[in-house]
C-alpha cells in the first residue's frame, strides 16, 4: 500500500484482508498488548437480560421480578448472561492541523487507517466498536456495536471527514477546543469502555490532563499520538519551503534547534504520570504495516 493524503472506503475496506496475522492469537482487543509495564484496572463486566423464568430452587432471591410474579400469581427471577465482549471507542481527530505529510500518509490518513484495524479487530472478535471522529467545526458520536452494518457506517463516517480535508479549506473562526472533545467523551462514554484517542494533540492546555484523569476513572483509555517525521526532527526541513495557501517560510538551519525545544511536549512522562498508555503512530511510514509486523513478533515469539 502507497502513502497517501486521503482515504477512501475501499482503502479501509481492504485492511481487513491484512488481518491474518491475527489468526492465531487470543480474541483479545487490538492495543492492550501495547500498555507494557503499566497496569490497568480490571473493569468489571455488565450484564445482559437473557430470559424470564419460573423461581427455581437455589436461585437468587434478588433476581426475583415482584411486579410479574404477582401478574402470574407464582415467583419469577430474572436471568442474565455476562457479557463476554469488549467495549472499545475510538476518539479520532481529523482536523486540519492532522492534514500534514512529508514522507508517507499525512497524519489524517493515517490515523484513519488505524481506526479502521481497530474496528475490524474488533468486529471480528466479536466485540463492540464505536466512534467518535471530529474535525475543527464538528463531530459525529457513534456508540459501539458489534454489528458489521454498524462498522461500515463508521467506516464510511471516516471517509467523509478525512475527504472534507484540503489545503485551501477556509480557518474557521471558532474551532472546536481539544478539550471540548474530551469533555464530551467524559459525558458519553459508557463505564468499562476502553477509550483510544487517535490525534496529534494539537490545542492541548492545561485543562486537559485534568479532563484525561477523569476519563481514565471509568475507563482505560489510550493514546495513538501521530506526528509526522519532519516534526520530530526539524532539520529534515532544512532547505525546504514550508507553507499553506496563503504563506511560505523558508526554514533556517539557525531556527531547527529552537524550533525543536518549543515543540518538545514531554509526552511520556506525563501520560505516565497519568497512568494512561501511548503508543506512537508514524505518519512517515506504513502504519498498519508496523502494527501488523508488531503482532507478527508477538505470535511466533520473535
Amino acid at each position: 500500500m502507497v502513502g497517501q493524503a486521503h482515504v477512501s472506503m475501499q482503502d479501509l475496506l481492504d485492511i481487513r484482508t491484512r488481518l491474518k496475522v491475527w489468526k492465531d492469537l487470543p480474541a483479545h482487543n487490538l492495543f492492550e498488548h501495547f500498555a507494557g509495564q503499566q497496569e490497568s484496572p480490571q473493569r468489571g463486566r455488565g450484564l445482559d437480560f437473557e430470559e424470564l423464568r419460573h423461581y427455581r430452587q437455589g436461585d437468587d432471591i434478588r433476581r426475583i421480578d415482584w411486579r410479574v410474579s404477582q401478574r402470574r400469581g407464582s415467583p419469577h427471577v430474572r436471568v442474565y448472561s455476562e457479557e463476554s465482549d469488549h467495549m472499545t471507542m475510538v476518539l479520532l481527530d481529523q482536523r486540519m492541523g492532522m492534514f500534514f505529510g512529508s514522507r508517507y500518509d499525512t497524519k489524517s490518513s493515517a490515523a484513519a487507517k488505524i481506526a479502521a484495524l481497530i474496528g475490524w479487530r474488533d468486529v471480528q472478535c466479536g466485540d463492540r466498536f464505536g466512534l467518535s471522529v471530529f474535525s475543527d467545526e464538528e463531530r459525529l458520536w457513534l456508540q459501539p456495536s458489534r454489528r458489521q452494518s454498524h462498522l461500515l457506517q463508521c467506516m464510511q463516517a471516516i471517509v467523509d471527514f478525512n475527504q472534507r480535508l484540503r489545503a485551501d479549506l477556509p480557518k474557521p473562526a471558532k474551532p472546536i477546543a481539544f478539550r471540548e472533545h474530551l469533555q464530551m467523551a467524559i459525558s458519553a462514554a459508557k463505564a468499562a469502555q476502553r477509550i483510544v484517542i487517535i490525534s496529534d494533540l494539537a490545542g492541548w492546555c492545561d485543562k486537559c490532563p485534568g479532563l484525561l484523569r477523569l476519563l481514565k476513572q471509568r475507563q482505560e483509555v489510550l493514546i495513538v499520538l501521530a506526528s509526522d517525521p519532519m516534526e520530530r526532527d526539524f532539520s529534515l526541513a532544512k532547505d525546504h519551503l514550508v507553507g499553506d495557501d496563503l504563506y511560505q517560510l523558508h526554514v533556517d538551519s539557525q531556527h531547527i534547534e529552537a524550533m525543536q525545544q518549543s515543540q518538545q511536549k514531554h509526552w511520556p512522562r506525563l501520560f505516565d504520570s497519568l497512568g494512561i498508555a501511548t503508543v506512537s503512530l508514524d505518519a512517515g511510514r506504513d502504519a498498519v504495516e508496523d502494527v501488523l509486523r508488531y503482532f507478527a513478533r508477538l505470535r511466533y515469539g520473535h
